[in-house]
């Protein structure tokens, strides 16, 4: 199974438990977090990082998601219902999670020679990222 296909596996899980546990404020945490985590672990795998590093992006990118997804559920919720804000609000942080880990443990595997795009640039504009972020993809 290739790594996009593990990150869109994820996602759709995260969905399933926004959908169900999102009624209640802050209940599809602990899941959502464990979710993510396991997916970074399994991103972490692919890209043979050392353990230290997995563990590090383990606990660093589902926590970050957790405060951004907080705040994109209460947007969609203005426009979405309830369940359908929080299913779409875990898929799409969860995707996102998924994506920087990929760039993150393809960059630390292949850092880019001075002057030269480094994987997770190339990554960045393949995706229609546009232009990358001054400093590169973080």
């Amino acid at each position: 199974m290739k790594t996009r296909s593990v990150i869109h596996a994820f996602a759709a899980a995260a969905a399933g438990v926004g959908a169900g546990l999102g009624r209640i404020a802050g209940s599809d945490r602990v899941v959502l977090e464990t979710l993510q985590g396991a997916m970074v672990a399994s991103i972490g795998d692919r890209h043979a990082a050392p353990a230290a590093e997995a563990a590090a992006a383990d606990v660093v990118l589902p926590l970050a998601a957790t405060m951004v997804g907080r705040q994109a559920a209460s947007l969609l919720a203005r426009v979405a219902p309830g369940p359908v804000a929080a299913a779409l609000a875990a898929a799409a942080v969860t995707e996102a999670v998924g994506l920087a880990a990929e760039a993150w443990f393809r960059r630390r595997a292949s850092p880019g020679e001075a002057g030269e795009p480094d994987a997770a640039e190339a990554e960045w504009h393949e995706v229609g990222g546009g232009e990358a972020p001054a400093g590169g993809v973080a």
